[in-house]
């Protein structure tokens, strides 16, 4: 490729621009590799004046293309100037992207903590270097329940999939190392719903009133704890029976009291500070933060639980007692879906198919060909 075809007139170029591309794209797809030989760095040296004539358009394309020619190949692509020296140096970067988004700082904590382990163990991953540390962790864990092994492995994969899979597409890695990686197949769990039994005998108890609006409010709204936490005085609607809630993403959504859920509210906010903005305000002065942590709300619930006798009862264990027992009862699901704040209906379906299945089984016991409420054909009806 001469410097007088490089110097052609415009015009001169046109007609063959498609052809001349496809050219370069093969040229330079057959030349990429880590160290090139001084023949092949003066051949790409004439090639980048022939990209540096084509429009942004054409030079995104070529650019696309070489990177999936020598994917195919499985070339590793030389580092750009403008990429990273580990991946590393992108993750607060991806972090505050997906608190903007309206992550949690919760899940995003448990981001860096996975993430990180990996990425102290091998700075610049490579497919290998991720499959090995996975099945070092899977072979290091001291739990029995493979089931559980997995769930954690499949949820570690997915984490390190979407990082990966943000720093190649914004250009900050010349690879994914994740990209072949497959999560393992789980069984579907069905989520530990507390016995009616246990949860009655509970509020049994005597309890202090901030204790008990707590658990009721858990049981009537099946709210996250997180959401419970954050609540705000100012969105305590007594009047209309209801309260607005803070749920994932940053979405609000308005959630109903019933009649004794908001006479047990309206006598726990007598008792608060005029100065508080929180329904559960932080009693430590040193906190960072305003309010009651869910930390703090899980291991008093755990406390009242062993006070009371009963096996220990997490939060969100209660939000699925609520859930279970509306659709058990046959509240539709869409209006489930909304209540508990889920994105989308599927999400409800998916966590709740047990409760689906016994409704199927309930349907056909009722009204099935030989049940007794329709014609017994056993029977020669």
């Amino acid at each position: 490729m001469t410097t007088a075809t490089i110097e052609r007139s415009p015009q001169a170029c046109r007609p063959d621009r498609e052809h001349q591309t496809a050219t370069l794209i093969e040229a330079i797809g057959s030349h990429i590799v880590d160290s090139p030989t001084n023949a092949c760095q003066d051949r790409m040296s004439g090639i980048k004046q022939m990209i540096d004539q084509l429009s942004p358009q054409k030079q995104e394309t070529v650019i696309t293309l070489v990177r999936q020619l020598a994917e195919q190949d499985g070339i590793r692509v030389v580092h750009d100037p403008a990429m990273l020296t580990t991946p590393v140096e992108a993750l607060d970067r991806w972090l505050s992207e997906l608190e903007l988004n309206g992550l949690s700082k919760h899940t995003i904590v448990g981001y860096r903590c996975h993430l990180g382990g990996l990425l102290r163990e091998y700075p610049t991953p490579t497919e290998q270097d991720v499959k090995e540390y996975l099945v070092t962790l899977l072979n290091g864990s001291t739990g029995n329940d493979l089931e559980a092994r997995k769930n954690s492995l499949s949820t570690k994969i997915t984490i390190f999939k979407v990082f990966f899979k943000y720093l190649y597409e914004n250009g900050l890695w010349n690879e994914d190392p994740t990209r072949n990686l497959r999560r393992p197949k789980l069984a579907k769990r069905e989520k530990r719903i507390p016995k009616l039994a246990d949860v009655q005998k509970l509020l049994s108890k005597d309890m202090s009133l901030p204790d008990r609006i707590i658990i009721q409010l858990l049981l009537d709204t099946g709210m996250r704890v997180e959401e419970l936490a954050t609540i705000k005085i100012k969105n305590i609607q007594l009047d209309r029976q209801r309260l607005i809630v803070m749920g994932k993403g940053q979405k609000e959504r308005v959630v109903p009291l019933s009649p004794s859920t908001a006479r047990l509210l309206d006598a726990y906010l007598q008792e608060l500070p005029e100065a508080s903005d929180y329904l559960f305000p932080s009693r430590k002065c040193t906190s960072s933060k305003n309010y009651t942590t869910t930390y703090t709300f899980r291991r008093h619930l755990e406390a009242l639980c062993e006070k009371a006798g009963i096996p220990r009862i997490h939060p969100h264990a209660l939000r699925h007692l609520v859930a279970t027992t509306l659709l058990e009862r046959g509240a539709d699901i869409k209006a489930v879906s909304q209540l508990l704040g889920h994105a989308d209906v599927m999400i409800t379906l998916q966590v709740y198919h047990h409760v689906g299945r016994k409704a199927v089984e309930d349907m056909h016991s009722r009204l099935g060909v030989f049940s007794s409420a329709v014609a017994r054909l056993d029977r020669g009806s």
